[in-house]
């Protein structure tokens, strides 16, 4: 290692000796320094047959090789002293290190990588993948001819799947009905056809993740534990029905006794707070009472506890501070409860999209690019 290495994260991370991993912002140098160490393993011997680079798309694999051969290209064609200064920068060395025949082994590198069958292997993910299942078909579980959708194909396929779930939908009553019914209400139309292309953006993970619940608690108790701590479920209209029963509250005796109370209080807000319970004959609704109860972030309430016309009275605080802090818990609970429903929908509708694509992609006798990946990572794992 180099003394310029060691001061340069980007000279250290394309040293060809060691093994590096990079993590870096756009635009900081990633792409450069992939193309050093390339140029540094074919400077080192390598063969570039034997050199693989990956990246995530075309335009970033187009770039590379450009770059890569327009680097080797003016190599070839450097006087000498201009070559040792532009390997010296490169290796950190200095130039006069670089004798004669090192100077024409580095000229050659060029119409080496010309030369190479198939060019120089700078290839996407997909197409890496894509290659190696060729090669190795039945050990992974394909077909030898399998044909690779593109982004059009696969846009197709998934509207078939979204169409027959919405057919199944208008012609069943089952959960996936419910679950399409109550998101294309609850949702605006462009929110609810992005549902889908999320679905098809995770497929993956939310595969990997239905396999994990499945040999588990299954998925609703899964949500349900994430939510609660139980598997238990709770039931929205049960929640909302605890919420607005006024009958497990105070009594309308103490209501209207507290509405007495307020009724001659200066202060406007306590005015109200009375004409409010009175106008209820002691008997107010949830919707009546939160705001009188709840703060709007969510809180109980302190009003009642600095008002100095119920302070001299420190058990209507407290039987207004109990009522709250119930009110409150049911609130709470109504809401995990709406939320743990919500997440079912979605789940349900996922797993019944990805199905659905799953089945109208086995029909193509086509993979996607998500296949790509997970038949070679699977083929990876189980290669000896």
């Amino acid at each position: 290692m180099t003394p310029s290495e060691v001061d340069d994260p980007q000279a250290l991370a394309a040293d060809p000796f060691l093994s590096a991993f990079v993590t870096a912002n756009a635009g900081s140098g990633k792409t450069k320094t992939l193309i050093d160490r390339v140029a540094r393993l074919l400077l080192a011997g390598a063969e570039p047959d034997q050199i693989l680079c990956v990246t995530y798309t075309r335009a970033a694999a187009a770039e590379m090789q450009d770059r890569l051969f327009r680097l080797l290209g003016d190599w070839s064609v450097m006087p000498d002293k201009d070559l040792g200064r532009a390997l010296g920068a490169l290796e950190g060395r200095p130039p006069a290190a670089y004798e004669p025949n090192a100077l024409s082994k580095a000229r050659a590198l060029f119409a080496q990588a010309l030369e190479t069958p198939g060019g120089l292997r700078i290839q996407t993910l997909h197409a890496f993948c894509e290659k190696l299942l060729r090669r190795f078909p039945l050990e992974a579980g394909v077909s030898p001819g399998f044909e690779v959708l593109d982004g059009l194909g696969a846009a197709d396929l998934a509207r078939k799947a979204h169409t027959g779930i919405a057919r199944h939908a208008l012609e069943g009553d089952g959960r996936i009905a419910q679950a399409y019914a109550r998101l294309s209400v609850d949702l605006d139309h462009r929110r609810f056809l992005g549902l889908f292309d999320e679905f098809a953006r995770l497929s993956s993970d939310l595969v990997r993740w239905f396999e994990t619940v499945a040999a588990g608690e299954g998925v609703e108790a899964a949500v349900w534990t994430a939510l609660t701590g139980a598997p238990e479920p709770l039931d929205p209209g049960q929640a909302e029905a605890d919420l607005v029963d006024v009958s497990q509250g105070l009594a309308p005796a103490d209501w209207m006794r507290i509405a007495q109370i307020l009724k001659a209080s200066p202060a406007k807000g306590e005015k109200g707070h009375a004409e409010t319970l009175e106008a209820s004959q002691g008997r107010p609704t949830y919707e009546q009472v939160r705001p009188m109860l709840l703060t709007k972030t969510w809180t109980v309430a302190t009003w009642f506890g600095g008002s100095p016309r119920l302070r001299p009275s420190p058990d209507i605080v407290e039987q207004l501070d109990g009522e709250a802090k119930r009110l409150l818990d049911l609130e709470m609970r109504r809401r995990m409860a709406m939320a743990g429903q919500r997440t079912l929908d979605i789940l349900i509708l996922a797993q019944a999209y990805l199905t659905a694509y799953e089945t109208e992609k086995t029909l193509s006798g086509k993979l996607d690019f998500s296949d790509l990946v997970g038949r070679t990572v699977a083929l990876t794992r189980t290669a000896p």
